[in-house]
């Protein structure tokens, strides 16, 4: 087109505004052409008519172009509305449907309501089994909480490690793990490339708190300022020490917030004022946040180590053989634990270098181990375990039972079915609200399985042995005092709630269900089809065959607690009647004018307490039995022999003891005397043997004038002066039953004299009412001198059956309930079972039947279904009976009795349970059978 063809410049603006009358998208796709077109019609318009026809054509396509975009929009605004209008109706319809679902549902919550409240005695029933179930497993799941799932609170608690030596005989030896001594921890604290920074040492020792009141024992955590840092703490009352302040005074202490509640009465003018202890005055500085307890679970004082010298003993710090505390450390960045293991070998054996045991071959190394790997507890962790299992066990038989309870009462839930149906519901509306009653019942006993969930709390943190408290390197494995229920309980017993009511729900809901025919309205009941097991058993014989499965489980595994505990009981421990003695502890402290004498001290509290009224005989001595052995060392020589090899010694258990004691206890002598006045601080060194001692040592010798040299105690160690054996005694049980008893040295407390010691005494009164005068006597000798401890001996051999004892107690409790369980489940399933055959029962006895051969019927049944289930329980009680052998004592968990006795248990019940159904139908009425046939 040439130059004067084209269209003057206004033309083509006008087109392109008419054209931004179009659609965006319409103008993007078609914009261009139709320009091209344009220009051609007005192009060939001019040079065939002239200048005012192209003009007057621009014009008439121009206004064409401009109502065809209008159009265009206009349709566009139509399809947009009606779009919108579908997105809302899609939207409304949604929501009404949404909306009929929560009215359905709120219908069914009703219903279910209405159901509950019909049948007030079933509904009790369910929500009280339902209630010990769940409150059961809420119980154990709060134990758990404080015990397997607990955290460390700590900053970067997944970077804490505990260092621990070792100490192995040889390359190939496993080796042995040991605490620290303050020397060899000096050289892993200067170690240039020690993998832990900062590190820390920890202690904990009783010690005795005098001043600003009345004397008491209490705990000392002695402890490295940098152990404050790592536990992520900071004072609520003054300042905690640090390096530069032990630096100018050592002789600190900051308080626990425990310590200072109940000895203070949170005085906030604490800060500057002394606190005794061992006799000594140590300035407070400060105090912990309430609930801080450190690694241990301490809630006494806190001291550096600097002030250890002046505490307990002036060498405590210089002796490098002397290990007795703990250390923590943090990671450094960017190293693995693999290598930081390899560094802490390298550390081991600087310290074997530096500080070599003289005259042993042991190899001293140094390694460790993650903070949460420590703090483990491997037993309390199976009787955590085995709790749980064994609550769990009572739920799944409290969901068998309800069911066999649920389709009991299927007649009743078919007929409201069938009208449901009939009314033009469909089979899951059927099913879901067979289902909300389920689990508006499981919530209900959920909401009162609290109540037993909070008395089992309450009775576990009671009873729980100590010995399942501690994990290693003295680190707290739980704490259950405070333990209590929270948000997480009720979430778990919510859970648990629906859980059990799918289980025991969803059965009886699909048999109401498949029964919910117009037939059922006339026949007012539904067959009892057998599912999934033989038809001779059914489905609930198939529910009692679990329960009654699990029943024996738990029968069985509290059977082998029992026995265990006999076995433990039947122990020997030498002690004549130990539930008549007392025993007491006391420590005469440092600062006190009767420590430069405690022998005298000890003897003028014994005269004091024997004249106390009922006070047969007392005396003190340095270990009571069961409590565990003060000192274990080992044979240094004896007469006539060479000297032992280090790896080579006797070990025995030493104690020193006063003149009555083997008389206050009960002992039996053998052979020779025992201690008297002739046995003085002066006069040669004399021991008595247990029977265990005199024979690991002596053999077939007889021991009576014999003399031996021990590692520590009268003898110590390069010391050539030997204790002559002056009598022997019968063995003592000192340690846990399972331990065994350890061959024993008995040395005088007038010739070793310890500043502290157990007092005994033997009464024919109950040994508790002798705390008062025993404390008062003491009293009288030195009032800054507590009497803490007191028990019976009883009860501390009790306590070191502690773990078997819960566990048994816990698990008779789950196996009673359990039992309980299946015999209402056995007698519910047998009661309609007759019910069910109740024409067929009536026709054997008009055929000439006799009662005995009905009777023979009915508990011939009863018997099969209680075979299968004790079969298949005793095959899964062997199976789980690993579960028992960390707390069991020479029981094997295959013991054929346990089994046998659980199994004898559960068929008698059940059988009884049996008895009135299989009764009744024998009496059945013919005449009445056939009249109403």
């Amino acid at each position: 087109m040439s130059r004067s063809d084209r269209p003057p410049g206004l033309v083509l603006r006008l087109l392109r505004v008419v054209l931004g009358a179009h659609p965006k998208r319409h103008r993007r796709r078609y914009g261009s052409e139709i320009e091209a077109d344009f220009l051609l019609l007005i192009s060939r318009r001019r040079s065939e008519r002239g200048r005012a026809s192209a003009v007057r054509l621009a014009l008439s396509i121009l206004v064409d172009i401009a109502a065809s975009g209008l159009a265009l929009r206009r349709r566009g605004a139509e399809a947009e509305r009606e779009r919108a209008g579908a997105h809302a109706t899609g939207r409304r319809s949604e929501m009404s449907t949404r909306t009929a679902a929560l009215h359905s549902l709120a219908a069914d919550l009703r219903d279910a309501l209405r159901s509950v409240r019909r049948a007030p005695g079933v509904s009790a029933a369910a929500i009280l089994i339902l209630a010990l179930g769940i409150g059961a497993n809420a119980a154990v799941w709060t134990a758990l909480r404080a015990t397997l799932l607990a955290e460390i609170e700590a900053p970067e608690a997944e970077r804490l490690v505990v260092p621990r030596l070792t100490m192995s005989e040889g390359a190939a030896a496993t080796p042995e793990l040991f605490p620290w001594s303050y020397p060899k921890y000096m050289v892993l604290r200067e170690h240039r490339d020690r993998p832990v920074d900062p590190v820390a040492a920890y202690a904990s020792r009783a010690v005795t708190v005098s001043g600003g009141g009345e004397a008491m024992r209490s705990e000392l955590q002695v402890a490295d300022p940098a152990l404050f840092e790592l536990l992520g703490v900071r004072p609520v009352l003054g300042a905690l020490y640090t390096p530069r302040s032990v630096a100018s005074d050592a002789l600190v202490a900051v308080l626990s917030h425990s310590l200072w509640s109940s000895r203070y009465g949170a005085d906030q003018g604490v800060i500057g004022r002394p606190i005794v202890v061992n006799g000594v005055p140590l300035t407070i500085v400060g105090v912990l946040p309430q609930g801080f307890q450190g690694l241990g679970g301490e809630r006494g004082a806190w001291v550096p180590f600097e002030a250890t010298p002046s505490l307990f003993n002036p060498r405590q710090l210089e002796w490098p053989h002397a290990h007795w505390f703990d250390v923590l450390g943090r990671l450094r960045e960017g190293v693995t634990l693999e290598e930081a293991r390899e560094q802490m070998a390298a550390i081991g054996r600087a310290i074997d270098e530096a500080h070599p045991d003289e005259g042993s071959s042991a190899i001293m190394g140094a390694d460790l181990f993650p903070l949460s790997e420590v703090r483990r507890n491997r037993d309390a962790e199976a009787a955590i375990l085995l709790l749980a299992a064994a609550a769990g066990a009572v739920l799944l038989i409290a969901c068998g039972n309800l069911a066999t309870l649920f389709l009991s009462r299927g007649a009743e839930r078919s007929r409201d079915a069938s009208i449901r149906q009939a009314l033009g519901a469909g089979r899951w509306r059927i099913v879901r609200a067979a289902l909300v009653e389920s689990w508006l019942l499981s919530v209900l006993g959920a909401l009162a399985g609290l109540f037993v969930a909070a008395v089992g709390v309450r009775a576990l943190a009671r009873v729980w042995p100590e010995r399942f408290v501690m994990g290693d390197a003295r680190v707290r494995y739980a704490d259950l005092e405070p333990l209590s229920l929270d948000a997480s309980t009720l979430v778990v017993s919510l859970l648990l709630a629906t859980g059990a009511s799918v289980l025991f729900g969803t059965l009886p809901a699909l048999r109401v269900a498949r029964g919910a025919r117009s037939a059922a309205l006339r026949e007012g009941a539904v067959a009892d089809q057998p599912w999934g097991l033989a038809g001779r058993i059914g489905l609930r014989g198939a529910l009692v065959v679990v329960q009654v499965a699990l029943t024996l489980v738990l029968v069985a595994s509290t059977g082998l607690l029992v026995q265990s505990l006999l076995r433990l009981s039947d122990v020997t421990t030498g002690v004549d009647a130990p539930e008549q003695v007392l025993s007491a502890r006391y420590e005469i402290p440092r600062s006190s004018s009767a420590a430069g004498d405690p022998a005298g001290f000890h003897r003028r509290f014994v005269e004091r307490l024997s004249a106390v009224p009922g006070v047969s005989s007392a005396s003190v001595g340095s270990s009571s039995p069961f409590s565990g052995h003060d000192w274990i060392t080992g044979v240094r020589r004896i007469d006539g022999r060479p000297e032992y090899q280090d790896t080579e010694r006797p070990a025995v258990g030493v104690a020193s003891v006063g003149d009555r004691f083997f008389e206050t206890l009960g002992i039996l002598r053998l052979a020779g005397r025992t201690f008297d006045s002739r046995d003085r601080s002066d006069s040669s060194p004399v021991v008595v043997l247990s029977r265990s001692a005199a024979r690991e040592v002596f053999g077939d010798e007889a021991p009576l004038g014999r003399s031996l040299a021990l590692g520590i105690g009268l003898t110590p160690s390069g010391s050539e002066t030997m204790a002559e054996v002056i009598g022997v005694v019968e063995d003592v049980l000192y340690e846990r039953p399972e331990r065994g008893i350890l061959p024993d040295v008995y040395v005088s407390q007038r010739q070793e004299p310890l500043r502290y010691a157990v007092a005994l005494a033997r009464a024919a009164l109950d040994p508790l009412d002798l705390v008062a005068p025993m404390r008062s006597a003491l009293a009288e000798l030195d009032p800054e001198v507590p009497l803490f401890g007191a028990a019976a001996l009883d009860d501390l051999r009790a306590t070191g059956m502690g773990e078997t004892r819960v566990l048994g107690s816990l698990l008779a409790v789950f196996a009673a309930v359990a039992l309980t369980l299946a015999a209402v489940g056995t007698y519910g399933t047998m009661s309609c079972w007759v019910d069910g055959r109740g024409r067929e029962l009536g026709l054997r006895l008009a055929l000439g039947a006799r009662s005995g051969q009905v009777l023979s019927l009915v508990l011939g049944r009863a018997l099969a279904i209680l075979g299968v289930g004790v079969i298949l329980g005793g095959l899964v009680a062997l199976a789980s009976g690993r579960l028992l052998e960390g707390v069991l004592f020479e029981v094997r968990p295959s013991e054929p009795f346990a089994l046998i006795a659980a199994s004898v248990l559960l068929v008698a019940v059940g059988l009884v349970a049996c008895w009135l159904p299989a009764r009744r139908a024998g009496r059945t009425d013919p005449c009445s059978v056939l009249r109403g046939d």
